[in-house]
């Protein structure tokens, strides 16, 4: 029984019950609002505020492209060429990534790859969100049309459950504990750099929370909004672009921090190997009925394995119709090899879900392996949510920037409603038509 969410309850019950007279409610919401901790971010902003605006506008052109190229002037324009080069060299690749796994066992549209790379290249982070919600709509019509199963959605929830897999939902499970404390940080950094770049742009931020949405944690920083809506164009711009800038920098630390602490684990040689695992056999192979339908194999031919490039290459060494025999949990069986389903030359044994299984040597490592494991989910979820945040559209921060420059309500209307539906068919859209 998994009692993380037993315990994250308690502790919500327990901060009810201390803070009571200090929350307010507000509809579904549940907030405690301080003015604590605002005297020593202004103090901080004032005395950094050249680097804290200089890093904002690098976070306006990161956020928007050239679409800001006329607020952001004069020795800051260097970010933009610097945007330039950025997505060239990594977007490209970050662009193909993300609409192959959209576009599995479907031939990608050529004109979409350019589409999302000139989106990319000319409106940032936000434009590389809009051309995943097309590319994903576009992925949902083909699909429909060749009959193909699209394996995931542009956008997924992220949420701290796991649900079977024949549902097929837009859903991004994440262990619990990993998701709260993931969660915490990304609001945390989010907010504090709302915050910060208000008040080195002169804006005054009224109080700083926490508190929650429904059972949803949240926090916030909450600048003075009518101060925030007179200020000039560039001004609002840097606030807007601070949260999603800083969520990159976080993830760009804790990827660093979880590079490191790999290597760390390889060089301290914390792992034992223990063999292949595989979790089904597939019906059209010699090995189905045969072997077990999941296992763990620990030899071939009474080699004990020792990594599984022995196993790969091993198994590269046969052909169809072989016959090897394979130790799976301390029972040997004979299996006759068949041809792989993608090159009928090579040897197959028909089993699915392979991949190597690890044990650690000592419990002494095991700090170790979870700090590893819960720095991965920081860097994923803080870039995540760091883009569909800069998704323009409202109330989104990247909805925010783009609403500056669409100035007619009658225009704004019609461009977020395409984008929310774009958003809710690349979602959703499978189960509807």
């Amino acid at each position: 029984m998994n009692y993380d969410w037993i315990i994250f309850l308690i502790f919500i019950a327990v901060v009810a019950v201390i803070e009571r007279k200090n929350f307010k409610r507000e509809g579904i919401a549940f907030l405690r609002r301080t003015d604590k901790g605002i005297e020593v971010l202004k103090n901080f902003a004032k005395k950094h505020h050249k680097v804290i605006n200089l890093l904002a506008d690098f976070a306006i052109v990161l956020s928007i492209g050239f679409l800001a190229i006329k607020d952001v002037k004069n020795k800051r324009q260097y970010v933009a060429y610097v945007l330039a080069f950025y997505l060239f060299f990594v977007q490209l690749d970050m662009i193909y990534q993300g609409l192959n796994s959209m576009f599995q066992g479907i031939t990608i549209p050529y004109f979409l790859i350019i589409f999302s790379f000139v989106m990319s290249f000319l409106f940032g982070v936000s434009g590389y969100g809009l051309s995943l919600l097309i590319s994903g709509s576009v992925a949902i019509l083909l699909s429909k049309l060749t009959q193909h199963t699209i394996a995931n959605s542009p956008l997924q929830l992220v949420l701290p459950i796991s649900l079977p897999e024949s549902y097929n939902l837009p859903i991004f499970t994440v262990p619990f504990d990993k998701w709260i404390i993931s969660l915490a940080v990304i609001v945390v950094v989010h907010e504090l750099a709302h915050a910060v770049v208000a008040l080195a742009n002169g804006i005054k931020v009224k109080s700083l929370g926490y508190g929650l949405f429904a059972i949803m944690p949240v926090g916030f920083a909450e600048p003075d909004e009518k101060q925030l809506q007179k200020a000039p164009r560039l001004k609002k711009l840097r606030v807007y672009a601070a949260g999603s800038f800083a969520n990159f920098l976080t993830a760009t630390l804790f990827g660093v921090l979880l590079f490191l602490m790999m290597h760390a684990s390889s060089w301290l040689n914390i792992y034992s190997f223990e063999g292949i695992s595989y979790s089904y056999v597939f019906n059209t192979s010699h090995a189905y009925g045969i072997i077990p339908q999941n296992g763990t194999i620990t030899a071939i031919d009474n080699q004990t394995l020792h990594n599984f490039s022995q196993f790969i290459n091993y198994l590269s060494s046969k052909h169809p119709n072989d016959t090897i025999f394979l130790t799976i949990d301390n029972k040997t069986y004979e299996v006759m090899l068949t041809s792989s389903p993608e090159n009928s030359s090579q040897a197959f044994i028909g089993i699915g879900g392979v991949m190597p299984l690890y044990s650690l040597k000592s419990m002494w490592f095991y700090p170790l392996v979870y700090l590893a494991d819960l720095f991965k989910w920081i860097f994923i979820l803080n870039l995540g949510i760091g883009i569909a945040n800069l998704l323009p559209l409202v109330p989104f921060d990247g909805g925010l920037m783009v609403k500056e420059y669409i100035r007619k309500k009658k225009m704004q209307k019609i461009f977020f409603g395409m984008v929310l539906f774009l958003l809710l068919f690349s979602l959703f859209g499978r189960y509807v038509i």
